[in-house]
């Protein structure tokens, strides 16, 4: 049996979420009584402190809510399945057998694992310690059988493109515009140059799609794709990439031929997805 405990760094930032709406809740009560504020318009004032207060008790309930229910985060699991250690495995149990699939959550930062009825049966959260080998377990031990998980083929959507070929005209639009009208003509169409360079890599050099083969597997890109067979295969990893504080997981694809792995994000379904229905291709 393993227990999966929410990290020390998650409750800190509660409790401080807490104790600084706290100080600033005095702080916002007192300004009405500063002396420079007598000057001013005291309803005024008042309005702009009770709005303040308001909001800040709100988010202090919110912290002190999310403290109160910080135990029922931990995850207890063996080689049959898993539940939350409040509960007990004898109210709280869940087979592997009973997930149907698992979804992520990026804006809550939790797993959603459903029953094959499509109910929500547990929450893991991004915060526990060992995260990455509990999401693991989970995604490996479930059956994963139809649907998604035995798809051929994966490609971003239609959107990424359009997102990609028209913010590139925007953008240069505005740069010919600001080189025309702009004393350096030079450093105008410079920079026009280095944004079309920086997205067409960026757009050109971007994995879009991935076909599931009997042998082998394909990458594809907008201009070109390579094929891997899978004794090329190293490995194939789930892997999290941090951006602005947020856990945005990404499947790796290794190949003994290259020093770089394929990086595949977005390709229509969730990243554990992605990843099982390569697992379950290649021979292990």
């Amino acid at each position: 049996m393993h227990i999966f405990t929410l990290k020390k760094s998650y409750v800190n930032r509660i409790k401080f979420v807490f104790l600084l709406s706290f100080l600033l809740l005095i702080l916002v009560n007192l300004w009405p009584f500063l002396p420079d504020e007598k000057i001013g318009d005291p309803e005024e004032t008042f309005q702009m402190s009770l709005c303040a207060s308001i909001f800040l008790v709100l988010f202090m309930a919110y912290a002190g809510y999310e403290f109160r229910k910080l135990y029922q985060y931990d995850i207890e699991c063996d080689d049959n399945g898993l539940w939350h250690k409040y509960k007990g495995k004898d109210n709280g149990f869940v087979s592997w057998l009973d997930i149907s699939e698992v979804k992520e959550k990026f804006i809550t930062q939790r797993l959603d694992i459903h029953d094959f009825s499509g109910k929500n049966i547990i929450r893991v959260s991004y915060d526990l310690t060992e995260y990455d080998l509990l999401r693991s377990h989970i995604v490996e031990s479930m059956p994963a059988e139809g649907g998604d998980y035995d798809r051929d083929v994966f490609k971003k959507i239609f959107g990424y493109h359009l997102f990609m070929i028209f913010g590139t005209v925007f953008v240069s639009a505005l740069m010919i515009m600001w080189a025309e009208t702009s004393d350096s003509i030079f450093l105008g169409y410079t920079g026009l140059a280095f944004i079309l360079v920086v997205f067409s890599y960026e757009y050109l050099k971007t994995p879009t799609g991935i076909c599931l083969g009997n042998h082998a597997i394909e990458i594809r890109y907008p201009l070109s794709k390579k094929e891997m067979k899978f004794h090329e295969i190293q490995g194939v990893h789930l892997v999290d990439q941090f951006e602005r504080g947020h856990r945005i997981p990404e499947v790796w694809v290794v190949s003994k031929r290259r020093d770089k792995p394929f990086k595949l994000r977005s390709f229509g379904v969730d990243a554990n997805v992605l990843y099982r229905a390569i697992l379950k291709r290649i021979p292990s």
